[in-house]
């Protein structure tokens, strides 16, 4: 393709192109006439901030309303046991002592006096 062919073609393409494209000032004209303002408040923005205000004043309205814990509550509380407690439950046929200084370690044996260590 030669130059002078390229140039026509490109040509006929841009004037194509003008020809169909609407002009610039009836454009123009036309969005002026059609300024309509918009509502400062549209509907959906109305329904969120009801929605908003509704849910706060039910918040505030169980907040307010609240009753404090009774006493039967806590005793429950302090009578309350695992449901697995009965598994832990160890039989054993060591009774505890009655004192802490009478206590002795179950590995004792197993050390070394002092005396032996001192022999050697």
């Amino acid at each position: 393709m030669d130059d002078k062919k390229l140039k026509s073609l490109f040509g006929e393409l841009v004037n194509g192109e003008i020809k169909n494209a609407p002009n610039f000032e009836d454009m123009w004209q036309k969005a002026e006439k059609n300024d309509i303002k918009k509502p400062l408040f549209k509907p959906f923005r109305l329904v969120a901030a009801a929605s908003i205000l509704i849910a706060g004043s039910l918040c505030v309205m169980l907040w307010l309303n609240r009753k404090p814990a009774t006493v039967q509550t806590t005793v429950q509380m302090l009578e309350w046991q695992s449901p697995t407690a009965g598994l832990l439950k160890i039989e054993s046929n060591v009774q505890p002592s009655g004192s802490i200084l009478e206590w002795q370690s179950p590995t004792s044996v197993l050390m070394i006096p002092s005396s032996i260590k001192k022999s050697n």
